[in-house]
Formats: structure tokens, C-alpha cells, sequence
């Protein structure tokens, strides 16, 4: 979101004038995507973990990136629907126990594109697929999703049967049920 974005969308128009795309997009990539979702003449994307925006007006909920915000031009952060009618299809994932703000986000984006099926996944992180890093499934599951042959209830099926058995979702449901059993005996 600097002086090159306009120039960098012209060109993408001009690009994809005759062609039609499909994205996968992992957190700040999963919003270039939607950012130029209209140059890229975009039909279908794959969004993990994907940002709304970083500016503190529009997601307060974003702390990450503030420094980074300071240092871009607020006008250029304009996610939009698509335009001719397109409505964009395909899937946001997002972690709604580790990384609550991604569930605020992907309701944000869902909002321009209400046809994106959301697919909570808990325990895995940002992205929501960070606990299959190692085990090949992350790029078989892109695959699948640009032989469009990926369905949210696909994504969620893969989660709970390949997922819950990395240790990294482990870990962090361990760490979460001791959390919340802490809570439940500090509570008055």
C-alpha cells in the first residue's frame, strides 16, 4: 500500500483482462489477494488466516501490525467486492481459539464475500494450517483446491482426522484445557 499498488493493479488488470483466477492466500497474502481481487479477475480463492485490514480504524482487533500500519497509505486499504455481478467463491480458514482476531477478520471479509464458506479450525495457529507444517498435507490440500476439488467439509474432515495428531495441535489443546481449568477455579 505505497505509490506502486495503483500501478501494480494496472498492470494486473491489463494482465488478466481475458483470463479468469483462482488464489490461495496464507494471513498478509490472503489480503493482497482480496486487495486486487478485482484486477486478478478473481473467481475462487483459498484464504488462511487472512487479514481485513492492519489499520487501527478498520480492525482495532490487529495489533501485529501497527508498526508496519504507521508506514502505509490508509486510502489504498480498500478491500471491495467483486464487480460484473462475479460473487467470489471458495474457502477462509481461520484458528478461532489461538488466534481470535482472524475470526473477526474473516467476518469482515465475509461480509464483501458472503458466498467464502468460513472453516473454524481450532489449535491450529495462524495460518490455521501451521500444524501441518512437515507433514505434506498443506500442499496436498492446496492441490486440491486448484483442481477444485477442496470442500470446507473436506478441510474440517482433514483437521480433525491428520491434525489433531500433530503434536504442535497437542500442545496447544493441552495448554488450552489447563488454561481454561485454571480459570474455572479462580472464578468466584
Amino acid at each position: 500500500m505505497n505509490q506502486d499498488t495503483e500501478r501494480l493493479r494496472a498492470f494486473l488488470t491489463e494482465f488478466c483482462q481475458d483470463k479468469e483466477s483462482c488464489s490461495i492466500g496464507f494471513s498478509m497474502g490472503g489480503y493482497g489477494t482480496l486487495l486486487f481481487a478485482n484486477a486478478l479477475r478473481l473467481r475462487r480463492t483459498l484464504l488462511l488466516s487472512p487479514q481485513y485490514s492492519i489499520m487501527p480504524d478498520k480492525a482495532p482487533y490487529e495489533t501485529t501490525y501497527r508498526d508496519e500500519a504507521t508506514t502505509l497509505d490508509p486510502a489504498l486499504d480498500h478491500l471491495e467486492p467483486l464487480r460484473d455481478e462475479q460473487r467470489l467463491q471458495g474457502i477462509i480458514a481461520y484458528d478461532p481459539r489461538l488466534a481470535p482476531q482472524d475470526r473477526l477478520h474473516a467476518q469482515h471479509i465475509r461480509a464483501l464475500h458472503p458466498d467464502l464458506q468460513p472453516v473454524a479450525l481450532p489449535f491450529g495457529g495462524h495460518t490455521a494450517l501451521k500444524h501441518f507444517e512437515g507433514t505434506g498435507t498443506t500442499y496436498q490440500i492446496m492441490q486440491a483446491f486448484i483442481e477444485n476439488d477442496l470442500t470446507a467439509g473436506a478441510l474440517r474432515g482433514v483437521h480433525g482426522l491428520i491434525g489433531r495428531d500433530t503434536p504442535r495441535y497437542q500442545t496447544r489443546l493441552k495448554a488450552y484445557l489447563e488454561q481454561r481449568r485454571e480459570r474455572s477455579r479462580t472464578a468466584p
